[in-house]
């Protein structure tokens, strides 16, 4: 692997392999971070809006997810310009997919998009209640996202990759943009 500096977002929905693939990513630069974008929004301590909350989508939500991917960039940029590789992961929500994330040329986005049977095998198997309720609504977005437009993203279905598989294709993207 090169030793300059990159930022690669790993998105897709829950289940997609986001955090398990990004970890490995991460794993093979000398310098690395993995930036989990679910743990900024953790750090929110009061005024934090979950879908649940807002009733599903709302420009309110939308507001609070464009600020925490901005924040995210903001830490990826500080790490890239001093060496460091920053592998992100982040959910890729339907409304969100052409916004988050616009307008960063450094930025190798990723999108990993298993099949829906793929996905809710994977949720099943999962213990988070989130993953739980997130099973309902999976059909409808995943749909949704097959129907978005993904300019400026790599797509890769991953439902019949293990992780190294998975991380081999993203370096192989990555590699191939950089040339």
């Amino acid at each position: 692997m090169t030793t300059t500096a990159r930022m690669i977002l790993i998105a897709g929905l829950p289940g997609a392999g986001k955090t398990t693939v990004a970890r490995k990513l991460a794993e093979g630069f000398p310098r690395s971070v993995h930036l989990r974008v679910d743990e900024l929004r953790k750090m929110m301590v009061r005024g934090h809006i979950s879908p649940a909350d807002a009733g599903g989508w709302s420009d309110a939500l939308a507001q609070q997810c464009l600020m925490e991917s901005e924040a995210a960039i903001a830490m990826a940029t500080c790490y890239t310009h001093r060496g460091v590789t920053v592998v992100l992961d982040d959910v890729a929500l339907p409304p969100l997919l052409s916004r988050a994330y616009a307008g960063n040329a450094a930025l190798h986005k990723v999108l990993l998009m298993p099949s829906l049977a793929t996905l809710l095998a994977r949720l099943e198997q999962r213990q988070d209640i989130y993953d739980a309720t997130f099973s309902a609504a999976a059909p409808a977005l995943h749909s949704m996202m097959v129907s978005r437009n993904k300019d400026g993203w790599t797509v890769l279905d991953n439902s019949r990759w293990d992780v190294e598989q998975t991380v081999g294709e993203i370096l192989a993207c990555t590699e191939q943009r950089r040339t």
